[in-house]
């Protein structure tokens, strides 16, 4: 991404325009500087870092924000996201993907504090829907939401003596 990023800033005579063109980039990607790709069933969603930050801070003489500030941004998106799925029309497949979603990031959280916060956000949003109403060729019954039960795994990890 870099190479091509660096290819189009050639492309810019000035200096000044091309530092504005890379604080610009900066700007548009604010708040998603950190996001999670689906790599297949056997690693799942895996936490990954926009590849050109480096190179466009360079450029524009900006200094990225830490790498914790990023993660937690996407925390707090997932919260969002959870919260929306919530209030949604849920079935087997929605619900699937959001509790991947959340047991992939919750691989990636490793400051105790921010993986409390985090974990307790998340248990706040699901506490009273744990389950939903489904509908599918053999009727309709209630389904327990496949993010309930990541989410109380993630609440475990955060006391793991307690049994």
């Amino acid at each position: 991404m870099a190479k091509k990023i660096s290819l189009v800033v050639s492309l810019i005579p000035d200096a000044t325009l091309r530092r504005a063109w890379a604080v610009d980039r900066l700007k548009e990607l604010q708040g998603k500087e950190c996001f999670l790709t689906f790599r297949g069933n056997k690693q799942g969603h895996v936490m990954e870092f926009e590849p050109s930050l480096d190179f466009l801070s360079k450029m524009a003489g900006q200094k990225l924000r830490s790498r914790e500030d990023m993660q937690k941004t996407l925390c707090d998106q997932l919260i969002e996201d959870l919260k929306t799925h919530v209030a949604s029309k849920r079935d087997y497949g929605t619900s699937a993907s959001m509790a991947g979603r959340l047991k992939g990031m919750g691989r990636f959280v490793k400051d105790p504090a921010q993986r409390t916060q985090w974990v307790e956000a998340l248990s706040k949003v699901m506490a009273g829907k744990e389950s939903f109403i489904i509908s599918d060729r053999n009727g309709t019954r209630p389904f327990v939401d496949l993010t309930a039960g990541v989410i109380a795994e993630l609440k475990k990890s955060l006391n793991p003596s307690t049994d």
